[in-house]
């Protein structure tokens, strides 16, 4: 229990700091959780155990580390994922407005083929009044 509060204690932290969008200073540095992750993983599979649900976690890290980050808090890690749901957002609006545009395309078209018929039905009808004449 104690290891729980510790950890869940600092998640007032994280948010006050997340959404300040101001990182350095703050807690444990992106190199040190690099390397406490890395030993993790090494101790995890050491033993057999899957290491699966750190994996990814690591790598966010070492992707912040290589944009040059490695100096700022831990809490820097919601910035990208924050990143990845305003870039889901934006792909699903964008798949939202290109299924609009396809429906206004095809809605045009059907337009089109409509007035193409009726067209054509008009012309059939000269044409058969034509031929009675």
């Amino acid at each position: 229990m104690p290891f729980l509060a510790a950890m869940t204690g600092q998640l007032a932290g994280f948010a006050a700091t997340v959404d300040a969008g101001s990182y350095e200073g703050e807690g444990q540095s992106l190199r040190f959780t690099e390397t406490a992750l890395a030993a993790l993983i090494t101790a995890t599979t050491d033993q057999g155990v899957t290491a699966e649900t750190l994996r990814p976690i690591h790598n966010l890290v070492r992707r912040q580390i290589a944009t040059g980050h490695g100096d700022q808090g831990t809490a820097r890690i919601y910035k990208e994922l924050r990143g990845a749901e305003e870039l889901k957002n934006a792909e699903e609006l964008k798949n939202a407005e290109e299924l609009k545009n396809a429906e206004e395309l095809k809605n045009a078209e059907e337009l089109k083929n409509a007035e193409e018929l009726k067209n054509a039905e008009e012309l059939k009808n000269a044409a058969d009044l034509r031929s009675t004449r």
